[in-house]
């Protein structure tokens, strides 16, 4: 019977090690209903409820937005930025008030004209990022068909909890991860995701591929654009793969791994500059300043 068979392969599922993420792509129908204890009919309403106290609400939450004034003075300091202040404050001194030449004015507006400009341009960057984040949130459906108690309804996408049977149509958008459990001629649009430029002809079957090349699979903000389906969801909110994309692409550069290494070089660098340059300085005023008191002067010494 259908409930025997049910928990067969309810425990079958439940052998994989507890820690091992869930692959619902190299599952099968029986098996992704096991696994999420839902089935054709959907959820119960107490079902719901719980999964949404659960999992929460289907929405991305937006990154942490600094204000701009923040986010563009953080830029006048990244990078090499502390480096030039040093050195155009240091050659601003030796224009006042040590009396040097009108030179060392000149270089230092310079070098703090490289420093605002660096940062204009990396703010801007920073900006049209912002700009593409935001715009993640505007690519999700407001409304969906689901399955719930062996009724079709029409639901707020962010009501959708794991387990929900969803019913995708042509030039919808899909909204939360879902794994195809029925498809008739069913194409998705996943160039969003994975760059591809041809719609990708969906299917109910098993995959070996990686997730996101699984044609199992549906994911929240892609487009339908031909055929009809079914589908579990799988994941909600922050937890779809647009969230996690999100969530890595929000990352400030000082936590990645280039952005570290950046960091790294930087303080190298400047300990190198000042170690070099504050030698080169007292080595003038204890040696050769008292040797050769005509050979330079402390502005010229400084810079």
């Amino acid at each position: 019977t259908w409930g025997s068979h049910r928990v067969m392969v309810k425990s079958v599922v439940l052998e994989t090690p507890p820690d091992s993420p869930i692959e619902p792509h190299k599952l099968s129908t029986e098996d992704i209903f096991a696994q999420y204890e839902t089935s054709n009919q959907g959820l119960s309403l107490e079902q719901v409820k719980a999964r949404q106290h659960i999992h929460g609400l289907n929405q991305l939450t937006p990154p942490r937005d600094w204000p701009a004034a923040v986010k563009f003075i953080f830029q006048l300091f990244s990078g090499f930025g502390p480096l030039l202040w040093i050195a155009a404050i240091i050659i601003f001194i030796a224009w006042r008030p040590l009396g040097g030449d009108t030179y060392n004015l000149a270089l230092s507006l310079v070098l703090v004209g490289v420093i605002v400009t660096q940062a204009c341009f990396s703010f801007y960057q920073e900006f049209q990022a912002s700009r593409v984040l935001r715009s993640f949130r505007k690519m999700l459906p407001a409304k969906t068909l689901a399955t719930r108690a062996g009724t079709k309804c029409e639901l707020r996408a962010s009501e959708l909890t794991v387990g929900d049977i969803v019913i995708l149509t042509s030039g919808g958008k899909v909204p939360a991860d879902l794994r195809i459990i029925s498809a008739t001629n069913l194409k998705l649009d996943n160039s969003m995701l994975t760059g591809e430029s041809v719609p990708v002809t969906s299917t109910s079957q098993v995959s070996d591929l990686p997730l996101l090349e699984s044609r199992n699979m549906a994911f929240m903000g892609t487009g339908v654009t031909e055929g009809t389906g079914i589908g579990v969801v799988v994941n909600v909110g922050n937890n779809c793969e647009m969230g996690q994309i999100m969530k890595e692409s929000s990352k400030s550069s000082e936590t990645t791994t280039l952005g570290l290494e950046i960091r790294r070089f930087v303080i190298i660098i400047a300990i190198m500059a000042l170690t070099t340059g504050s030698a080169l300085f007292f080595g003038y005023l204890f040696w050769l300043k008292k040797d050769h008191p005509h050979y330079m002067t402390e502005p010229v010494a400084l810079t």
